[in-house]
């Protein structure tokens, strides 16, 4: 595609200060108003031209032009298919000027801010200057919602493409033999978005605002072709080839494939098998035959040929088991939740599934081969980025997918029973996460959503914030690369997936490392109020979040910059702040003797003394699983690898200390008393953009082996976190074909059977006796808490914990009536032996029966063992209860 031009003249024309192009279709309504205004601006330079090049019109645009009469206006007839990027391309080779700026036509772009655009190039300091929408003093006025949703829908499917806030300006000004260097491409209709993605990425990009007002006269050209042709061409910036061609053959293949799933499915449920087995054999026969056309059929030709049939099939049975997962998701939630026949459910479950495949396909299973003239786009920023926001959206997908689906664990059971009994605070933990199971269950009920609600807030936000910290040390990239991991390392998707204590905090402590790093590095002394904010917050859902307090201080100490916030009056305006939000915890503790400050510190040390200062460490490596808690582990020990990957010694002192503060307390404490082993997990969120320098650098110094290593183990690492993830809430919700459905002795599945069974025994003991039983559970809390949100009846008063025989640490030892007749019948209720079989519950409890057992099954299936026995009464002065002095109770064990 070449421009055609009057012949050119014998002498070599002089050079420009700047050079307007204007691409034109069907703008003779308006042409002249915009010559006329752009050659009356007083502030563009006198040497310039006006560029107009006009797409084949055929309402006399191009008469109008040459009749125009004025030597700066030329006109440009650009030859081939209608395209505005190919237009303005070769405006830029036709141009004479050294700075070029591109507008439309139809009276969208105002003329008097074209000198606006100039000035940062001519000074020297950005190569390209937007007009842009989107920043502060830009705007869009009189344009209907129509087209605002879909240029803001475009502008976020760019969005990982470029930094700038509005990628779909059509108004923008940079070197004329920068854009002129363009290779043509037929790549739809925004020239700007192709300009930043293909040039180098030291590019310097400034933004000036200004108003966009609707097309004065004319209709607008974006069409359903140029729309395609956008779609398509954001998919090759991200490495895939996305056409016409291969998306009917995938579809012609997928049909097929869909044939063979359901007749497959169909069969399978009608010969007696389960859910699980139909819908995964099903799928996995459709698949292997799906794999085979689209290698030999649907993308023959199209794909990089470099990799070997082994891998590329064990890319696609990646992406396939992802899928299947999603895909049981879906399935769960329709014929369990909604009660839908599965033999309609499947129809909803295929489609999403092939959707995710043809996604998969194009991008990861066989990407597009690297054309010469696409060479500058493939980029491993830009990959890692659309890697990164796949991997997001598959882990958001099947937190969503199973949210509502996976039972709950003990722990979300017993933060339940805390809303049974409101309370500024609770023994062993502060009250924000019954508040939000509170709020959860009054919109969706006491159901396993309606506790698990409030994580379709915290876990998208915690994600987000992720995002934030990491983009303020480094890049988008950087940016997502955070999020990312934050998304796909099992213990933080945990944070996001279980409706614990770690919830809130996790998104307490990113906002407390977001606001930190703008006040300490940045100087906003307003961020302060952030601080204190989410320490307060974070209090309120887990007491660990004080433990970054001794971070700060570690950095001011390393930063004597940064001793200066001590004399801010934000910084103690956001200290008392925090002191405000945790006084329902402070209230709470001075009521009853500082109990719950006792219970997670003296009282912990005294019941369980034992030297584990190295369990933090060892946590680390099981819980980020192990990569990452190995790549935080090095990140620390070793300079070299930190220097590399942070570069800014203030960045790496921040990120170090607010680590190492938080992991001098838990080793220290595990000096007295072992630690748990979660309460690692916030404390590395600290060097999540270190962490995603080991996944991808920005530097382009060479790594050192240790990194190499990691970036290698990296990718399969990520992606059989997500699946083993997806794996195990489909086990939980569905089953899988060929694993027995059992409890592993975790004390997590079969509690609603486990329940109902309880519920049976409770009924003949009060048949027998006359007596409603008191039920404990042999747990410090677990037992007791299923057992209470399953209960069949709705009469959970009669439920305990191991209080009862003088064992606590819990809640329980508060919630329990004092005041009970110790005459009524015990039923005692385990998973295990260990402790129900207890020699010393003889002198607890009054005429302790046998112990019995039961094996409970789910679907026909034996998936737990339950233990029990019943006694005839308890001991009073055997109660574990606040206040008793524990020289007159029985031993923990």
């Amino acid at each position: 595609m070449h421009p055609t031009e009057p012949s050119p003249p014998t002498t070599e024309p002089a050079a420009l200060e700047l050079s307007v192009i204007v691409p034109t279709w069907n703008e003779a309504e308006t042409i002249e108003a915009l010559l006329s205004s752009l050659l009356a601006q007083p502030g563009l330079p006198p040497s310039m031209e006006i560029v107009v090049v006009d797409d084949a019109s055929d309402d006399g645009t191009q008469q109008r032009v040459r009749g125009y009469g004025d030597a700066r206006v030329r006109l440009v007839e650009h030859a081939g298919p209608r395209d505005l990027t190919a237009s303005v391309l070769a405006g830029a080779r036709a141009a004479r000027g050294t700075w070029c700026v591109v507008m439309d036509a139809d009276g969208s772009h105002p003329a008097d801010r074209v000198a606006a655009l100039l000035r940062p190039l001519v000074d020297g300091q950005a190569d390209v200057v937007v007009g842009s929408r989107h920043v502060a003093g830009g705007g869009i006025d009189n344009w209907p919602a129509v087209r605002r949703l879909v240029s803001r829908g475009a502008g976020m499917l760019a969005w990982p493409f470029t930094s700038v806030r509005d990628p779909m300006s059509g108004f923008f000004a940079t070197r004329t033999a920068h854009l002129a260097a363009l290779e043509p491409a037929a790549c739809g209709y925004k020239v700007l978005l192709e300009l930043l993605v293909r040039s180098d990425e030291r590019l310097r990009v400034a933004e000036v605002p200004f108003t966009f007002h609707d097309r004065a006269a004319g209709e607008s050209k974006l069409s359903l072709r140029v729309q395609w042709l956008f779609l398509r061409r954001l998919a090759a910036f991200g490495g895939a080839r996305l056409s016409g061609g291969n998306l009917a053959r995938f579809a012609v293949v997928g049909l097929s494939g869909v044939a063979v799933d359901l007749i497959v499915f169909w069969a399978l449920t009608l010969a007696g098998a389960g859910l699980a087995t139909a819908h995964c054999s099903s799928f996995l026969v459709a698949t292997v035959s799906n794999f085979a056309l689209n290698a030999a059929w649907s993308f023959r030709g199209e794909y990089r040929a470099d990799r070997s049939p082994a891998l590329r099939y064990l890319r696609f049975l990646t992406v396939a088991l992802l899928a299947l997962a999603m895909r049981g998701g879906v399935l769960a939630m329709l014929v369990h939740g909604f009660g839908l026949a599965p033999a309609l459910a499947i129809a909803p479950a295929v489609a999403l599934t092939a959707g995710i495949n043809y996604l998969g396909s194009i991008f990861y299973v066989f990407p597009a081969r690297r054309a010469q003239a696409d060479a500058a786009i493939h980029k491993p920023a830009l990959r890692w980025r659309m890697a990164a926001l796949g991997l997001i959206a598959a882990s958001l997908l099947l937190r969503l997918l199973y949210v509502g689906r996976v039972d709950l664990i003990p722990d979300e059971m017993y933060y339940w029973v805390y809303t049974l009994h409101p309370a500024l605070s609770y023994l062993d933990h502060p009250p924000l996460t019954a508040w939000l199971i509170a709020a959860g269950t009054l919109l969706a009920g006491d159901t396993v959503l309606g506790v698990r609600l409030p994580l379709l807030v915290l876990a998208p936000l915690s994600l987000w914030l992720a995002y934030r910290y990491g983009r303020a040390f480094g890049d988008k990239t950087t940016g997502l690369l955070s999020a990312m991991l934050v998304a796909t390392v099992p213990a933080w998707i945990a944070t996001g997936f279980l409706m614990t204590t770690d919830a809130a905090l996790t998104t307490a402590w990113l906002t407390a490392l977001v606001a930190l790093r703008a006040a300490l590095l940045e100087g906003r002394a307003r961020a302060w109020w952030w601080v204190g904010a989410a320490m307060g917050v974070g209090a309120l859902a887990k007491y660990t979040m004080v433990f970054l307090v001794p971070g700060i201080l570690l950095f001011m100490l390393l930063h004597p910059p940064a001793r200066r916030q001590l004399r801010s009056i934000h910084l103690w305006g956001a200290v008392g702040l925090a002191w405000v939000l945790v006084t329902p915890v402070l209230v709470w503790n001075a009521r009853n003797d500082w109990a719950s400050f006792a219970f997670q510190s003296t009282r912990r040390v005294s019941e369980d003394p034992a030297f584990s200062a190295h369990l933090p460490l060892v946590h680390t490596l099981v819980m980020l699983a192990p990569l990452a808690g190995l790549a935080a582990l090095l990140l620390v020990a070793w300079p070299r690898v930190r220097r590399w990957a942070a570069p800014s010694l203030l960045a790496r002192r921040f990120m170090v200390s607010m680590a190492l503060g938080p992991l001098a307390v838990f080793v220290a404490f595990g000096a007295l008393t072992p630690t748990k082993f979660h309460w690692i997990v916030p404390v590395w969120l600290s060097l999540l953009p270190m962490l995603a320098a080991t996944v991808h650098a920005p530097s382009e110094s060479p790594p050192p082996a240790p990194v190499r290593a990691l970036r290698a183990a990296w990718p399969p690492v990520l992606l059989a976190s997500l699946v083993l993830v997806g794996a195990g809430m489909h086990y939980v919700a569905l089953g899988l074909p060929g694993v027995p459905w059992r409890e592993h002795r975790l004390g997590y599945l079969g509690w609603p059977e486990i329940a109902a069974e309880v519920h049976e025994l409770e009924r003949e003991i009060e048949t027998r006796t006359g007596r409603r039983p008191i039920v404990a559970g042999l747990a410090k809390w677990g037992i007791a808490a299923a057992l209470s949100f399953h209960d069949v009846d709705g009469r959970r008063d009669n439920i305990t914990a191991r209080n009862l025989i003088g064992m606590g640490g819990s809640q329980w030892e508060r919630w329990f009536d004092r005041d009970t007749d110790p005459t009524r019948p015990v039923l005692l209720v385990s998973h295990e032996t260990k402790v129900i079989t207890k020699p010393w519950l003889e002198d607890a409890l009054i005429g302790l029966g046998p112990l019995q057992t039961q094996s409970v099954e789910r679907n026909g299936k034996p998936i737990q063992q339950m233990y029990w026995r019943v006694a005839e009464g308890f001991r009073p002065e055997q109660l574990r209860y606040p206040g008793q002095d524990p020289a007159d109770r029985l031993p923990e064990e």
